[in-house]
């Protein structure tokens, strides 16, 4: 039986076939027009050489011949709005870049290199299932007596296609340790200190921070992904006809460019110069609890390659080139203080002289190489001369403070990166000059290594100084004694305050709990407080100074203009935390500590390593959770350092076994996909998601030819930049409209379908039996981030019924060029389908919350940047095109009174931050 006969359509530029062609062949003309660009470059490439062009080469003399493939010279073009240039560093010897916006995104997508196979990818593992099994033992934490329990109901009851070898655990743990010899284990290693005249041995495992990341380096599938020069990206903006620079990866800032400026450069047997490229790390190191009631610690340093990019680098112990765990700090017992009769301060000095020598142990692998650099044949087959250095150091303050041997908070001079008094901490616009590393050189473990002053590599941590630190724990624990201290324990605002925590729409949290909180703080608080009660509305100013910070602090890119945005928003947070302090004299609270201060060095750090991405220690805490696990479940809490560290490798060994396996199917982070899938939504039901799922071919297949009875599949309806899913049953106009006759929210439908069909489709009636209703209770919009440059994704739902309760999401919509976009909330989803239409009209039938709000009420709200929006008395609704949904919103609840309508929720996203920020240039406040 043909494709064509059971629904499918053979595509007719490639030979597969699909259900629908709508998706599937603007991707494959672009895959074709890309392989004849490819082919245009290597004929000029090839041109270029037969005439005599220079064919540059990095690295020494290769018998084989092999040498980078060579960049044409562009042609000077026109800038257009939003294209991207990049001037990469002098030393590496790249022209200028000029790319249209979507060529600049599509070269983040190249394939990487399929490695030489010389073994299954599972190797050393006897089968694939051999290694399946032992990844799901490990990440379910199993013991040993978990795992024989379940190989020995695996050997009576299996007997399948792939066979599992194991027979006990001891076949597992000797396949286990033979895999982990692929890469570079840790070790033991024995480090002397000596501290007032005593001297001490301490245990320290660590792995060779080079070697470690050399397995990475060399490593074909990460190759196309690791950027060995420095870049200076910019983006064209139209309106003011210039060149505007923006930052994002740490190769796009400017300490990257710094020290490849420093890197020597050095003449090949060839005659031809060869640069040195850096080789850079992020380091994190902090003290975590391994057991429930805190009796066990741990001192785990993880790192990072600050070359490859940030989905890889933050992908954590799963994923190959994600940070991992490096060393595993000596805990130094209390009882060494009392036996030595120190004192607190030379307690402290001594864990410090330990913690350097143990650092300065595991530094030992990269202090040549990052003077005199090492060449490496890279997992490109290109050989660069390495220079390995520390880039960004990241901890909270605590750590941070032992990590260049300053006193901490109770010191005169409490930052760890700059000299500003203790009693100026709230001073952000003024400027302190940076430590010098010379003052603690004798002192500090990174003083050696080339290139890695840990002044400049000290870096803002946004969870810390914010989430769990200013915001969550000061300002919020501020706002709720206020209400305390003024309204009473048992205050009707207590119990509001509660109330409404609980009313908030949950669908926008994600579990970060001190962060949301922090986010939903002025809408749970804007009212609460008494008109003469100037302290509290002053503290709420605050904390809207706070969330806007914190907003623009999370942006992926930053621009020239976000980054006055944030030195704008540093100064108004000065100026109201200082009238706050005034207003409220006799407050016990000194807010004069480091975490109102350390935000000062934030714009210093954006420039320097890129945006807060880079350096936020959110990814590492969360690896945390695997070492606890691996306490709790996998040893007997005796002596466990060594066992819980030959787990974690076993984990590292794993997600390098899991990478190779998913390059051998050709899936993965890694791998674009070279199929287009075909996008099955799940029919709507009570309880269930309509979100789309991928089937790829294989599946599509078996569907296809299985005689068993099918599931329900369908299509998605697109349409431009949104989707239509979850499909009801298509019914006549006339059957729709009776069917909610009832429904007052439905009484303009017809009237508003027939003034759009005459001025747009005149020869379609809207009572004809032929014009037919297609609901829909499903919307997928994508939409440019204003932030990111990237796709975004909102899926919005419109049903009566989801999850057992009616939701009806607000979108924002496009009023045209010029207008201000407006708010309106989801009432039907439908597309209107005729036989004279080559293709169904998508329609949405919405509340638009377009309600004048007074001059009195946009100022109110504005001083604490809530922009409200309403509907009018009489409800109203209008019938729009779908395509004029620009994206998803979430719209709060305006809690103390049922006809104020809602606030924006423009701390969402950072999109939804600057449209909002837009659209109070539409309203006089």
């Amino acid at each position: 039986m043909s494709g064509e006969d059971d629904g499918y359509v053979k595509c007719p530029d490639c030979p597969k076939s699909f259900k629908n062609l709508a998706r599937h062949t603007p991707v494959c003309q672009r895959k074709i027009e890309e392989s004849q660009r490819d082919e245009e470059f290597r004929r000029r490439q090839q041109a270029q050489q037969r005439s005599g062009g220079v064919h540059k080469s990095q690295g020494p003399d290769r018998p084989d011949g092999s040498s980078p493939d060579e960049q044409p010279v562009p042609e000077p073009r026109v800038p257009m709005a939003d294209d991207i240039r990049t001037d990469y560093h002098p030393n590496s010897g790249k022209p200028r870049r000029h790319d249209a916006f979507e060529e600049y995104r599509r070269q983040h997508r190249s394939k990487p290199l399929t490695p030489e196979k010389k073994h299954d990818p599972w190797f050393p593992f006897e089968s694939r299932a051999d290694f399946e099994f032992s990844e799901l033992a490990l990440k379910c934490c199993l013991n040993q007596n978990q795992i024989t329990a379940f190989l020995d109901i695996f050997q009576r009851c299996l007997d399948g296609e792939d066979t599992l070898h194991f027979k006990n655990y001891s076949d597992l743990s000797r396949t286990w340790n033979s895999a982990s010899h692929l890469l570079t284990p840790m070790e033991l290693h024995t480090v002397k200190t000596e501290f007032k005249g005593i001297e001490k041995d301490h245990q320290f495992y660590c792995r060779s921070l080079w070697d470690w990341a050399v397995d990475l380096v060399k490593d074909p599938t990460l190759a196309p992904y690791f950027e060995w020069d420095a870049q200076r990206l910019f983006k064209f903006d139209a309106e003011k006809e210039e060149w505007v620079r923006f930052v994002n990866e740490p190769w796009t800032a400017d300490r990257f460019y710094d020290v490849q400026s420093t890197l020597p450069k050095t003449t090949l047997n060839d005659g031809k110069i060869a640069d040195g490229k850096p080789l850079a790390f992020t380091l994190y190191a902090d003290k975590t609890q391994l057991s429930t009631f805190g009796g066990q610690l741990a001192h785990p340093v993880y790192a990072a390659v600050a070359n490859l990019p940030v989905f890889i680098r933050n992908g954590g112990e799963t994923k190959l080139g994600g940070s991992r765990l490096v060393g595993w700090l000596p805990i130094v017992p209390d009882s060494e203080q009392s036996s030595n009769s120190w004192t607190d301060k030379d307690f402290a000095d001594y864990k410090r002289v330990v913690w350097h020598g143990c650092l300065g142990k595991f530094l030992e692998s990269i202090f040549h190489h990052g003077k005199e650099g090492c060449w490496v044949r890279c997992g490109d087959g290109i050989e660069r001369w390495l220079f390995p250095l520390i880039l960004i150091l990241s901890a909270d303050y605590e750590e941070q403070c032992t990590m260049v041997n300053t006193r901490g908070f109770r010191g005169l001079l409490p930052c760890p990166i700059c000299i500003v008094p203790r009693d100026k901490l709230v001073d952000l616009t003024t400027t302190f000059s940076i430590r010098d590393i010379t003052e603690t050189e004798n002192m500090n473990a990174f003083a050696t290594i080339a290139n890695s002053d840990p002044f400049e590599a000290l870096s803002f941590d946004r969870l810390h100084s914010y989430h769990n630190g200013l915001g969550g724990k000061h300002l919020w624990g501020q706002v709720m004694s206020h209400i305390k201290a003024v309204y009473g324990e048992k205050s009707v605002q207590m119990r509001t305050i509660e109330s409404r925590a609980r009313e908030f729409p949950t669908k926008f949290q994600d579990g970060l709990k001190n962060q949301d909180l922090m986010k939903i703080c002025l809408h749970l608080t804007f009212n609460l407080f008494t008109p003469n009660d100037k302290v509290g509305h002053q503290l709420l100013k605050v904390v809207r100074c706070f969330i806007n910070l914190d907003t623009l602090a999370g942006f992926d890119n930053h621009t020239s203009s976000t980054i006055e945005m944030i030195r704008d928003e540093l100064a108004s947070f000065e100026n109201e935390l200082k009238a706050y302090m005034a207003l409220d004299p006799e407050d016990s609270k000194n807010w004069n500590f480091p975490k109102v201060h350390m935000q000062v060095h934030l714009i210093r750090d954006i420039w320097s390593k890129g945006v807060t991405k880079n350096t936020n220690t959110k990814v590492f805490e969360s690896m945390h959770r695997l070492l606890k696990e691996f306490y709790l479940y996998m040893t007997n809490f005796k002596n466990f350092d060594g066992r819980v560290l030959e787990l974690e490798h076993w984990a590292y060994t794993a997600a390098y076994i899991r990478n190779r396996i998913e390059v051998f199917d050709g899936k993965g982070d890694l791998i674009e996909e070279d199929d287009v899938l075909l996008e099955v939504p799940i029919p709507a039901e009570d309880g269930e998601d309509p979100t789309t799922q991928t089937v790829d071919d294989t599946t599509a297949e078996r569907l296809r030819k299985t005689k068993s009875k099918k599931p329900r599949i369908e299509t998605p309806k697109a349409f431009d930049h949104v989707t239509l899913g979850a499909s009801q049953k298509i019914v006549s106009f006339v059957d729709y409209c009776a069917a909610r006759r009832n429904d007052t929210r439905f009484n303009t439908l017809a009237d508003e379908m027939d003034s759009y069909l005459a001025k747009n489709a005149a020869q379609i009636q809207c009572g004809h039996p032929n014009t037919k209703i297609h609901e829909y209770y499903y919307l997928k919009v994508h939409f440019e981030s204003r932030v990111s440059w990237e796709t975004g994704i909102d899926r919005l739902r419109c049903n009566p019924s989801f999850m057992g309760s009616p939701r009806y999401d607000a979108v924002v919509v496009n009023n045209g060029e010029g207008m201000l976009p407006s708010f309106a909330r989801l009432g039907a989803l439908f597309t209107v389908e005729h036989p004279t239409l080559s293709e169904p009209i998508p329609f949405a039938f919405v509340e638009v919350y377009d309600r004048p709000i007074s001059e009195a009420q946009r100022k109110k709200d504005g001083s604490l940047g809530l922009f409200r929006v309403r509907a009018r008395p009489r409800s109203t609704y209008r019938l729009i095109h779908a395509r004029a949904i620009i994206r998803g919103a979430l719209l709060v609840p305006v809690f103390g009174d049922s006809d104020s309508g809602f606030f924006v929720f423009d701390v969402v996203d950072g999109d939804m931050f600057l449209r909002v920020r837009e659209m109070w240039t539409f309203v006089e406040v």
